[in-house]
């Protein structure tokens, strides 16, 4: 009995010790956990994708491709100048990084700053001319601010307490404007 007692000791010794340090081991690898964080972000688990991101970065800081995701993760939450910060930093060591291009793009949009996003867009194209994907977000921007502009580019022009009279305007609208004066009466519209 003493000697199956002896030789199963180091044998349960030894797988002891495997366990552990299989335990403490760095992630399989950087790719694999990242694909674990890009789940966790898409399934809506921001904060533990961010949390995950961070440790990733902690032990491969110069893995672009999660700097990337960290900031389109922070972008998610909100979280736009940290998120710029990170793709700055990354643009400054890798200026072609198509993915941090891209997702810098992105921010601009998702900020509002759809002037930045235009030109940002034309820097891109310079070296990625036939990008469609660009060009589409560079349309989008285009539009955002085209629509900005006749948002606020339309009056309103006062009615006159008579119901079909409409209010002479005070002055000719400037060229390019629109004067569309409506009047009613409680059956039809009509356009004057």
């Amino acid at each position: 009995m003493k000697t199956i007692a002896i030789r199963i000791f180091p044998l349960v010794f030894v797988c002891l010790l495997q366990s552990f340090s299989l335990c403490a081991q760095e992630p399989l690898s950087p790719e694999t956990e990242y694909s674990r964080i890009r789940s966790l972000a898409f399934e809506g688990k921001l904060p533990e994708a961010e949390t995950a991101a961070l440790i990733l970065l902690d032990s491969f800081p110069s893995y672009g491709d999660a700097v990337v995701l960290l900031a389109r993760i922070y972008a998610w939450q909100q979280k736009y100048e940290p998120a710029g910060i990170l793709l700055d930093s990354l643009l400054k060591n890798e200026p072609l990084n198509y993915d941090a291009l891209d997702a810098k793009l992105d921010l601009s949009l998702w900020n509002g700053d759809y002037p930045y996003a235009v030109s940002f867009a034309d820097s891109i194209l310079s070296s990625f001319p036939a990008d469609s994907a660009i060009m589409e977000k560079k349309m989008r921007a285009i539009a955002a601010m085209e629509s900005a502009v006749k948002t606020d580019s339309m009056d309103i022009l006062p009615v006159s307490s008579a119901d079909t009279i409409p209010a002479a305007p005070a002055e000719k609208p400037e060229p390019g404007k629109t004067d569309l004066r409506l009047g009613y009466n409680f059956d039809t519209f009509y356009e004057d």
